[in-house]
């Protein structure tokens, strides 16, 4: 049986608060970091260069999932995996997590192994293709697309609506919702540090929510 070891402690202990279900914690931080990873990735760049840097990095993952398909030869596969960058090795390991279990990555894997080799050729497959996909709103910014995953991600997770309280609220202006809590964490690992409230009015402001008025 293996056991989970969170890579973001910040992120992990902020999931445990969203009461998922059992054994999916690793899961859904693995998630969040790969969308971390994509923010990191278009940050502070303008559009042409993210996606330059976009497409440079998949067909990189093109040249990886191609070799597998064609040769057999570790050599050929460990040699397309070598020529990866590092956002690329994250985007595979992402995929392979997802699909096999957080405690697994690409150098868990033996290349000469033709189950290991379908594994990686899966991974690789879909992270050439999510990476495709365009990151974020169309009109929102970096910093915005990354609120509006962690959104999605925790209700698909919870099957709760992300929830955010205020700061008038009796408990106080430093609590937080199991939401709050999480978009903190998140935008902390993504070298975002941000406070409970600015938390709340960056989700605000992404969805259009209307602030909760204070109870009587």
């Amino acid at each position: 049986m293996s056991i989970y070891r969170p890579i973001s402690l910040g992120i992990s202990e902020a999931l445990q608060r969203c009461k998922l279900s059992r054994g999916t914690t690793g899961l859904w931080e693995t998630i969040l970091l790969s969308e971390i990873e994509r923010y990191r990735l278009t940050k502070d760049r303008d559009q042409t260069d993210a996606a330059r840097g976009a497409a440079r990095t998949r067909v990189q993952i093109n040249g990886l999932h191609r070799s597998l398909k064609r040769s057999t030869r570790a050599s050929a596969a460990q040699k397309q995996w070598d020529a990866l960058d590092p956002a690329g090795k994250v985007f595979v390991n992402t995929k392979l997590r997802v699909a096999e279990g957080s405690d697994i990555s690409v150098a868990d894997l033996d290349f000469a192994d033709p189950i290991d080799r379908k594994k990686l050729e899966a991974a690789a497959a879909d992270a050439r293709k999510w990476l495709g996909e365009k990151p974020g709103s169309e009109h929102g910014s970096e910093k915005r697309a990354l609120v509006d995953a962690v959104a999605r991600i925790y209700q698909t997770a919870t099957q709760k609506k992300p929830g955010i309280s205020s700061s008038e609220t009796a408990a106080g202006p430093n609590y937080a919702t199991p939401f709050e809590n999480l978009l903190v964490a998140v935008m902390a690992e993504a070298g975002e540090p941000t406070s409970i409230e600015a938390a709340r009015n960056l989700y605000r402001s992404q969805t259009h929510a209307r602030r909760p008025k204070p109870k009587a």
